[in-house]
C-alpha cells in the first residue's frame, strides 16, 4: 500500500484567480513553481505576502546591508 506524502489536499482545478496570480508572478521572477509554493497556494494571502518579504530583502534592502557593512569592515582596517 503507497504511503500518503502530502497532509494537504491538491490544489484545485481550475486554480482559484488569486492563486494563478500569484503563481504568474512566481514564474515571472523565478521561472518556476516548487512544491513549497504549491503549499502556500492554500494561503494565498499569507504567500503573497512572504513572496513580498522575500524579493525585498533580495533585491532591494540586501545590497545597501551589504555594502554598509563592507565600508563599515573596510574602515576599520584602515583605523586599526
Amino acid at each position: 500500500m503507497a504511503e500518503q506524502v502530502s497532509r494537504l489536499p491538491p490544489l484545485p482545478d481550475p486554480l482559484p484567480a488569486a492563486v494563478e496570480e500569484l503563481f504568474a508572478e512566481r514564474i515571472k521572477r523565478s521561472g518556476r513553481i516548487l512544491n513549497i509554493h504549491h503549499t502556500f497556494g492554500h494561503a494565498p494571502k499569507l504567500s503573497w505576502a512572504s513572496m513580498q518579504m522575500a524579493m525585498a530583502l533580495r533585491f532591494e534592502t540586501l545590497p545597501e546591508i551589504v555594502t554598509v557593512a563592507s565600508r563599515a569592515s573596510s574602515s576599520a582596517l584602515v583605523t586599526s
